[in-house]
């Protein structure tokens, strides 16, 4: 057993604390009857004749001040102190929490030094947390397993070698695999003059301390290899680089190393780089993948691991053109481009406007003759001959007492007129409501041919009828002019044909009599001295002119006089063609 201090004791000195119940985790000397003991579920003050508790609870090691004023007792809450005179345990914490301790020890200006399990070395001075030893100082782990004090030095043994830390100059120096350590398994620590002792789960093993840290030389610098672009280049102390392709790795090394893991390189680019970069790993170059324009020195330096003395710096000069088109003379003449190319553009669109007004002007124009041709068609369907005939109908039915007729042909006849008047607001109509005001036309037709007319109004059902549309007031006169100057004429057998299909992407209007033909009616009128003109045929022409202007897909009217075997006028068929 190693007592937490030094002193020639005998066994009859320590026999008593076999009594003590439970398993002792550690033991120090308080005085020459008393022992500081910790145990799994207590720390206490044991003596032969009396055992004083100092905290309940479990007890992993603890140490008893040079001064013998204050116990340190490290438990599973954390690290307490216990102050003797007060007879009072305190709780130390450091960052606002606890502290949990593998081993204490003191060095000789009364600093207890703490080894923990994830904060590296902590040093308590007058019961304060005052020094912290930590990785980012040179510590090489922050896992400390044991600890023990040389003087006002300190052995630090941890997960990653076994360290001796020099308290004035704040220097580590390490022990590791690399130099010859068997284990980092160290649970024992124990310096006997000029030796130090230490055991681990291989064996006992012991060190001269003036012999086990050979001076370490500065390691020296040099560059291997320079790689631009891809393309390995024959080391220079100058490199000119195109900005475009300023792709540069340069690799380096160091002399005097047995391995890459006890060597760090420090990098910096000055006039890029505003402070040094360690590199990580065991890297040993630097890349950069694009470089601005500039002028640039990289910049290279090392140090061992258990010294901070760094080497020379080795330098490499990097200069990096602009491209021209990067240049201050190109940017000001693709700059006067862009504005030349801003004001051209601004113009061709004042440009453009004027032609869309222009072309909206024309619209106007087209419009308005729409709209006078449209008006034309309505007095066409609503000339004074077809209202004369009309309302002699209803006249007839009144003299001859058939009131329900009368009043079915006047209602008929009115929702005619009101459909055209209604249509000729418009510019378009669905063709289910073009369909509705061509079969109220036709019966009332009939009507007035007293039943000597006979019509057949066929639509194909692929027809979606709520969703085409065609131009308003258009089809209308073309019936019109069938039944007037083909079937007018005719005393016998009056037959129309109306026909709606679809074919490909049109829609076909297919009007058809069996009336006398052209030519015939043309001769009839001509022997007329007054004789009835048409104005839907004309106006229709010129809608469809107009309809047509600047259309790819246009409307199609197509007249076709018909003939029999014996190539006699057999009537006329009518086609038109509306893209849908």
């Amino acid at each position: 057993m190693i007592l937490g201090h030094k002193k020639r004791v005998t066994i009859s000195d320590y026999s008593f604390l076999v009594a003590v119940p439970g398993s002792l985790k550690s033991v120090n000397y308080v005085n020459d009857s008393s022992y500081l003991v910790s145990l799994h579920h207590k720390s206490a003050v044991v003596s032969k004749n009396s055992n004083t508790t100092i905290t309940e609870g479990r007890s992993y090691t603890s140490l008893v001040s040079k001064d013998n004023e204050n116990y340190y007792i490290s438990t599973s809450k954390g690290l307490l102190v216990h102050h003797k005179p007060t007879n009072k345990n305190t709780a130390l914490f450091f960052k606002d929490r606890p502290i949990f301790v593998f081993d204490l020890t003191e060095t000789t200006n009364g600093i207890v030094w703490c080894a923990t399990y994830n904060l590296g070395v902590l040093g308590i001075e007058n019961n304060t947390i005052k020094y912290h030893l930590e990785t980012k100082d040179g510590l090489a782990s922050n896992t400390i397993n044991k600890i023990e004090a040389d003087g006002n030095n300190l052995w630090i043994a941890s997960e990653a070698g076994l360290q001796f830390y020099n308290s004035s100059t704040k220097n580590y120096q390490t022990l590791s695999k690399l130099n010859g350590l068997n284990s980092y398994n160290i649970n024992q620590i124990e310096i006997l003059k000029n030796d130090v002792f230490f055991s681990s789960n291989t064996g006992l093993f012991s060190l001269n301390k003036a012999d086990v840290f050979p001076d370490k030389k500065v390691p020296s610098v040099y560059f291997t290899s320079v790689i631009v672009n891809d393309e390995t280049r024959e080391i220079s102390s100058k490199y000119v680089l195109n900005q475009t392709e300023s792709e540069i790795d340069v690799a380096f090394h160091s002399n005097g190393f047995q391995s890459g893991k006890t060597v760090e390189y420090y990098y910096k680019l000055e006039g890029f780089d505003s402070h040094w970069t360690l590199l990580k790993g065991e890297a040993q170059n630097v890349k950069y993948n694009s470089l601005p324009e500039g002028e640039f020195i990289l910049k290279v330096k090392a140090k061992t691991i258990f010294s901070k003395s760094f080497s020379d710096e080795e330098h490499l000069a990097i200069t990096v053109f602009l491209p021209f088109y990067k240049t201050w003379w190109f940017i000001s003449l693709i700059s006067a481009l862009v504005i030349a190319l801003v004001v051209l553009y601004y113009s061709l669109k004042i440009y453009l406007k004027e032609l869309e007004k222009n072309k909206e002007f024309k619209q106007l124009e087209i419009d308005k003759q729409m709209v006078s041709l449209k008006l034309e068609n309505l007095r066409s369907q609503m000339n004074p001959h077809f209202i004369f005939n009309a309302l002699n109908s209803i006249q007839e039915y009144i003299v001859l007492n058939q009131q329900n007729l009368a009043s079915t042909y006047l209602v008929k006849f009115s929702r005619l007129i009101r459909m055209y008047l209604e249509q000729s607001q418009e510019q378009k109509v669905t063709l289910e409501r073009e369909i509705d005001a061509l079969k109220l036309y036709l019966e009332l037709e009939k009507v007035r041919f007293e039943e000597e007319l006979t019509y057949h109004l066929n639509i194909a059902e692929d027809l979606q009828l709520t969703t085409i549309k065609i131009p308003s007031l258009f089809i209308q006169p073309y019936i019109e002019n069938a039944i007037k100057h083909g079937l007018h004429h005719k005393i016998s057998n009056r037959v129309l044909m109306v026909n709606f299909y679809k074919e490909a992407q049109e829609l076909v209007c297919e009007i058809k009599d069996n009336g006398i033909g052209r030519e015939e009616a043309l001769k009839l009128k001509a022997k007329q001295s007054q004789y009835y003109k048409s104005f839907a045929t004309s106006a229709n022409a010129k809608r469809v002119d107009l309809i047509n202007k600047d259309r790819t897909n246009k409307v199609q009217v197509n007249i076709t006089d018909l003939k029999n075997d014996n190539q006699q006028s057999s009537g006329t068929k009518v086609t038109i063609t509306f893209p849908i």
